[in-house]
């Protein structure tokens, strides 16, 4: 159904803005229907939902605490297994050797006689990768362990670190 603009000139915002209380105006003037109206003329064109039973909802909630209680012991037991093994790495320095070598100093830190393995790697000035040593460290007496090797480079490096370090 349309809606005759007002004669008067004015957009049908301006017009309901204007005229006095009660007057029928445009498009924006469409009766505010309650609520339960409104309901009853969707349920007729789109039918009604059926409402959950007493059971289905139980259930439901049962099904969602079931699944935050397995998440939260799945958590509690990831994170408090004693058989995972700490391991951490420093960045002690590094020093230009040549413009084919770089000599990394770093520092490991896990469980004494845990064996370790480590990728070191060599950058350019512009962070891409130049040089790469992927070693094998003995196993620490202590549970720190400081360490020096050197990288070979493709081209002249400005810095050299960890990339990474695992278990082996």
């Amino acid at each position: 159904m349309h809606r005759e603009q007002p004669s008067h000139g004015l957009s049908p915002r301006s017009a309901a803005r204007a005229a006095p209380s009660g007057a029928t105006v445009g498009w924006m003037d469409a009766p505010i229907l309650p609520r339960q109206a409104r309901m009853t003329d969707l349920e007729a064109r789109y039918g009604r939902t059926r409402s959950w039973s007493r059971r289905e909802r139980i259930l439901g909630i049962a099904a969602g605490v079931a699944v935050l209680v397995v998440a939260t012991l799945w958590v509690w037991w990831v994170g408090t297994d004693p058989s995972r093994t700490s391991l951490q790495t420093r960045d002690i320095g590094f020093s230009i050797v040549d413009d084919t070598t770089v000599e990394v100093i770093f520092e490991v830190s896990v469980d004494a006689g845990t064996e370790v393995s480590c990728a070191v790697q060599a950058l350019n000035p512009a962070y891409g990768v130049v040089g790469w040593l992927e070693l094998d460290l003995p196993p620490a007496e202590g549970f720190t362990s400081t360490h020096r090797v050197e990288v070979r480079t493709s081209e002249p490096a400005t810095t050299g670190l960890v990339s990474e370090c695992w278990l082996s």
